[in-house]
């Protein structure tokens, strides 16, 4: 399943080291800039050339259409006009999508010197540390606001991940577990806690989850159900757990993991069109969830439809290109169909 300063070595020590030339993000965006809907703030960019805002809204519509190295560029435009925290923080986010994490890092620590008091560009640095899989460093910048807010669940469950990253699940556990001992409270945190005994087959998880349910009213109740799916798939109890797949969906029908992974369990059972069925529900509770492509495309894979299944992979793909699976799938069905018409 899917699931204080440090001292850190860059690439580039300063900004404008790292900065490509207005010209070089500029290249090839003119005829982008002239499409609909940018074409509304390119009409104003031309009238009122020094309004950071107009570059700042131009951007964020391309961001929001993935048009990502031009949203880049309308955001150091907008900072140029006006060095704002905004617009910092924007770019910082836009580096992150195109992986560039070393650029991220440059433009954070420019923002925690030049915002020392807005503690986004922290926990955005900690958040960059994990995207580029530097675990280590996300919770060196951590710990010390651990131990000046053992009781926060914000930073307790940030913690967690890390743990989980880093392969200490035990540590994880025993982190959250200290939290929900001293504060018995509801939230992500225990949600977490939960989650990691179902994961380690603690019969645990099934107590918490309960105890999550007797007290909570709505909110957690779903995800809940879910984590008890999850401890009785892994003690191969599937019937137990599409049960509590199913319990979770009742209680949120847009929950696309439980559908997902009640799926899986038909699939693996070989019951093809069944667990077809169920990804597609998942579907139309999310078209945007490159799991339910690829289980949908295995579907199809398995019942002879290769062609079907050649289009889910597609579709996977392109909502998360780094799906290896879904690649090897693809290439495997390609295969298959260009060998039949041979």
């Amino acid at each position: 399943m899917r699931f204080i300063r440090v001292s850190i070595i860059i690439l580039c020590t300063s900004l404008t080291a790292c900065k490509s030339s207005t010209t070089e993000y500029a290249e090839g965006f003119d005829e982008l800039w002239q499409q609909t809907p940018y074409k509304v703030y390119t009409d104003s960019i031309s009238s009122f050339p020094k309004n950071d805002a107009l570059y700042f809204a131009r951007g964020e519509l391309l961001f929001t259409h993935q048009q990502l190295r031009a949203s880049l560029y309308d955001y150091k435009q907008a900072y140029r006009l006006n060095p704002s925290s905004i617009y910092l923080q924007a770019i910082a986010v836009n580096f992150t999508q195109l992986q560039q994490f070393d650029s991220a890092i440059v433009y954070l620590h420019k923002g925690m010197e030049q915002f020392p008091n807005d503690s986004v560009f922290y926990f955005q640095l900690i958040d960059v540390y994990t995207a580029n899989h530097k675990d280590s460093l996300a919770l060196q910048l951590l710990k010390p606001l651990l131990d000046n807010n053992v009781d926060n669940a914000f930073y307790i469950e940030k913690a967690g991940k890390i743990y989980v990253a880093l392969k200490d699940t035990m540590q994880a556990i025993s982190l959250l577990e200290q939290h929900y001992r001293a504060n018995k409270k509801i939230n992500n945190a225990t949600l977490q806690l939960a989650n990691l005994y179902a994961e380690t087959k603690n019969i645990k998880a099934l107590q918490l989850s309960d105890a999550i349910i007797m007290k909570d009213s709505t909110h957690y109740k779903a995800s809940s159900y879910y984590i008890k799916g999850i401890y009785f798939a892994n003690m191969n109890e599937l019937a137990a757990a599409i049960k509590m797949f199913d319990e979770s969906i009742a209680h949120d029908w847009t929950f696309v993991e439980a559908y997902t992974d009640k799926g899986v369990i038909l699939f693996k059972q070989k019951k093809y069109e069944e667990a077809k069925k169920v990804f597609e529900l998942s579907l139309k509770a999310s078209n945007t969830y490159p799991d339910a492509y690829y289980w949908a495309g295995q579907c199809e894979e398995a019942l002879g439809r290769k062609k079907e299944a050649e289009i889910n992979y597609r579709k996977a793909i392109s909502l998360d290109r780094n799906f290896e699976e879904a690649k090897n799938a693809l290439k495997r069905v390609i295969f298959a169909l260009h060998s039949v018409q041979e």
